[in-house]
């Protein structure tokens, strides 16, 4: 009689488990900039209180994409906002307003245009103003 053998596979530890925070901001500024760079997502940043579209995305990128969305959340800015990324392919720009009923640009072209869409219930200027330093004040590199 044969035993059942288990093998296993050794355990690869994630190296950014190591990493200070300096480090971790600066890779998810870089993730975000190279995103913003390539044009392929619609890229939706947004605080808590847009939860509800944080979900609606969330379940259209799963039924379309088969996943969950991807974010980066930038935990230094007040409230911390997150970075949504979807990849255009998947959601055309009509059905922003269509689906999620938001407004965010006057029409396609402009949209295209923008690096990302700012949502919040409260002022988005500042809180587009905040996401701008962040993405921009990189402390590694200072």
């Amino acid at each position: 009689m044969q035993e059942d053998r288990k093998t296993t596979e050794p355990e690869v530890m994630d190296p950014r488990r190591f990493l200070n925070h300096i480090v971790l901001v600066h890779e998810a500024r870089k993730r975000l900039a190279e995103i913003i760079d390539r044009k392929e997502h619609w890229i939706f940043a947004m605080t808590g209180d847009c939860g509800s579209i944080a979900l609606q995305l969330d379940e259209i990128h799963q039924q379309r994409c088969g996943s969950p969305i991807e974010m980066t959340v930038c935990c230094c800015v007040k409230n911390a906002p997150a970075f949504l990324f979807f990849p255009r392919e998947s959601l055309a720009y009509y059905e922003i307003h269509e689906i999620l009923d938001v407004e965010v640009a006057r029409n396609k072209a402009e949209a295209e245009e923008m690096n990302y869409f700012v949502l919040s219930m409260q002022d988005p200027k500042t809180l587009g103003d905040a996401l701008k330093v962040w993405r921009n004040q990189d402390h590694l590199l200072s």
